[in-house]
């Protein structure tokens, strides 16, 4: 068609003068150009096409990853990682910063010091250059599995890399997940030019040991991962290669040794499970649940990866051979998963989906693997559809740009600052539940400085005490409390027996929370919770639960006509006792709270409201207790209340209870007691 086209203009020209001359070798020119144009990327595409393709996937992760990379929260993580920046020079921040107060290896703070120095503290600049790596990680994940595999097989597992939530959520970290990923994967892929390409070049020695050691200073999991690629290269020793390879070894071991305090000392101490004592054993299906997390938790993704996966073997298992570069990437991905899940059932919890993040992409080479024909029509096909699968689930079932990842910091924060701006500042007491104070004043610094927080911490007991008796003096109209971190359930209710009413509450996906309390009711009083069952005794009739009828006082009550006496010969007052089947049936219930009026001459110790979760059989499977000195003061009608999530887990015939224990034989007087659940 261009042929003819082109002749007929020639033709044309031959044929006309003046102006339409002019046009027709326009017309020719553009047709020339458009021609060429045609050629050029006709036979690039033919020879190029994979590196085409592989553009669009790192054009694609890259979007994913820099849209709103800054624009949610810092976590805890990252705030705790700007908190321990505050040291006059690096040999303090390895010393106090790394070593004391952390549980990874100096590399990235060491790097945050270096850049927050040069570009500030902000959360678009911490978190840049882990974005950055993140993205790079992509691209050497495709030239690993191209290397092992085909430029098919790469291509799919660099897709995969850029779409799925788990490698997007850590790569907009400002934390050691996408360094350790970018640097386990450089390490891995000139360990295969050693091992397996036979190239011993110094580039590539120095190569393999200078991204090697960056994984090791980088985290403990990423160093686990590059000692078991290690360990397993022992394996293909050759005479030529043994000498180099065991050599790069040799400097690895040496550039870690300063580094060996710093791991002596955190192991020596216990880790993360035994030191903080935050993170718990893996539960028997915790291999499962992170399996399905991997994916996104989409029953969409990983019926799609388990197609991958399975059809190969559906003409039979026979026909499927393992090679070697297969082994390694099952190897690869199993060893640090096991190893992580024994370490933490045996010795200490540190099994965390993040840290596993460094051998992920091996189950991916897995997976993939099975599928090394050239790029033609079918793969593009097969690309284009596992892309639009894959990105449509982030955005719309996994809805991943609208999910709290983690604790809400930055919102608290305009809450605090924009109800102090009407509110005024002095009228209102504020308790914050945070790790250190940093962590809200990040923030908060920005819209008001010098906001005073009587509390950043409460661990229950003790910390209770100073709470109660700060409400007891506190003269303010309203109070706030901010959540963004696991804090005794009690607290809201504690602050709510002296500010009943509710003006404002945001509840963050139960990582975080913002009140704001007011001693005196308001037409926009909101009611947080509702009831989905309760159970109520105000002791004016004959039903006294498991008490006594001779425990009766009529002379003093909260409400009504009659209290319930506890004397001196009652350790136990009278108790309600629920059958679970039916109650935590409708509503997906996740709350028991347990409150009654008490009312002493004298100061309460040991008393104690009780809620227990038991088995049919006695067996208690959740227990939780309000203690009466930190709630109630003498010569007053004080509410005592208790509250307690209900397990995760339980037998079908389970019971709820709630009583008063009177520990200390003590005389008191209760009143409208009270068993919700929410």
């Amino acid at each position: 068609m261009y042929s003819k086209m082109i002749s007929y203009l020639y033709i044309c020209r031959e044929n006309t003068t003046g102006q339409s001359s002019i046009v027709n070798r326009k017309y020719l020119i553009v047709v020339q150009i458009s021609s060429s144009v045609k050629l050029f990327f006709s036979s690039r595409w033919r020879t190029h096409r994979e590196e085409f393709i592989l553009a669009l996937i790192l054009l694609l992760a890259s979007v994913l990853r820099l849209v709103n990379y800054s624009a949610w929260s810092l976590s805890n993580d990252e705030l705790s990682a700007l908190n321990r920046l505050q040291y006059s020079g690096l040999s303090e921040l390895i010393n106090l910063g790394v070593m004391k107060n952390d549980f990874h290896p100096a590399g990235v703070q060491v790097f945050l010091y270096l850049w927050t120095s040069v570009f500030g503290t902000s959360p678009e600049s911490v978190r840049l250059p882990f974005v950055l790596m993140g993205i790079l990680s992509v691209w050497v994940s495709y030239l690993i599995a191209a290397r092992w595999f085909s430029k098919t097989t790469g291509l799919l597992v660099a897709l995969s890399m850029a779409f799925l939530a788990y490698p997007i959520l850590y790569s907009q970290l400002g934390r050691p997940y996408s360094p350790g990923l970018l640097f386990s994967l450089l390490s891995v892929f000139f360990w295969t030019r050693i091992i397996f390409d036979r190239n011993y070049h110094w580039r590539i020695l120095a190569a393999y040991v200078i991204f090697t050691h960056l994984a090791t200073i980088t985290h403990h999991f990423s160093f686990l991962f590059v000692l078991i690629t290690g360990i397993h290269g022992l394996f293909f020793l050759t005479r030529n290669n043994w000498k180099p390879y065991l050599l790069s070894a040799l400097i690895i071991l040496i550039l870690y040794l300063p580094h060996l305090r710093i791991f002596l000392y955190q192991f020596g101490i216990g880790g993360v499970g035994g030191a903080e004592g935050w993170l718990g054993k893996p539960a028997p299906n915790w291999i499962l649940g992170y399996l399905s997390y991997s994916f996104n938790d989409s029953p969409l993704l990983l019926l799609v990866f388990g197609t991958f996966l399975i059809l190969p073997f559906t003409y039979g298992i026979k026909t499927v051979k393992f090679d070697v570069f297969q082994k390694l990437s099952f190897s690869f991905f199993l060893v640090p998963l096991v190893i992580g899940y024994l370490y933490s059932i045996f010795r200490n919890p540190v099994l965390q989906y993040s840290i596993l993040l460094f051998s992920f992409p091996f189950l991916l080479f897995f997976i993939f693997s099975f599928y090394r024909e050239t790029i033609n029509r079918f793969y593009l096909f097969i690309i284009l559809i596992l892309a639009i699968l894959g990105t449509g689930d982030l955005f719309l079932i996994k809805k991943y740009y609208k999910e709290q990842h983690f604790a809400e910091f930055w919102g608290i924060s305009r809450k605090i600052a924009s109800w102090n701006q009407e509110l005024g500042t002095g009228n209102i007491g504020r308790v914050a539940e945070v790790n250190a104070p940093f962590y809200i004043h990040y923030y908060l610094d920005r819209y008001e400085k010098n906001v005073e927080f009587f509390q950043y911490k409460n661990d229950g007991l003790q910390d209770l005490r100073y709470l109660k008796n700060y409400l007891d003096q506190s003269a303010n109209p309203f109070f706030m409390y901010a959540r963004t971190k696991p804090a005794p359930l009690t607290v809201p209710e504690m602050i709510q027996t002296r500010y009943p009413y509710v003006l404002d509450y945001r509840n963050y996906d139960d990582l975080s929370e913002f009140y704001l309390f007011s001693r005196e009711p308001n037409a926009n009083n909101l009611v947080i919770r509702h009831s989905v069952f309760n159970v109520f005794n105000d002791f004016e009739s004959d039903d006294l639960w498991t008490g006594n009828s001779s425990h009766i006082d009529t002379n003093l009550c909260r409400s009504g006509k009659r209290s319930y006496r506890i004397d001196s010969s009652t350790e136990y007052g009278p108790g309600a006792s629920i059958k679970s089947a039916g109650v935590l049936r409708d509503g997906d219930p996740e709350l028991i709270k347990a409150s009654v009026w008490i009312y002493s001459k004298e100061k309460l110790q040991d008393t104690h409201l009780i809620l227990s979760f038991e088995s049919d059989q006695g067996k208690i499977i959740k227990y939780e207790y309000a203690n009466a000195e930190f709630w109630a003061n003498a010569g007053v009608w004080q509410k005592l209340v208790c509250v307690m999530e209900i397990p995760d887990v339980y037998p079908l015939e389970s019971q709820i209870k709630s009583y008063v224990w009177n520990k200390n034989k003590q005389e008191f007087l209760i009143d409208d007691f009270l068993v919700e659940v929410f």
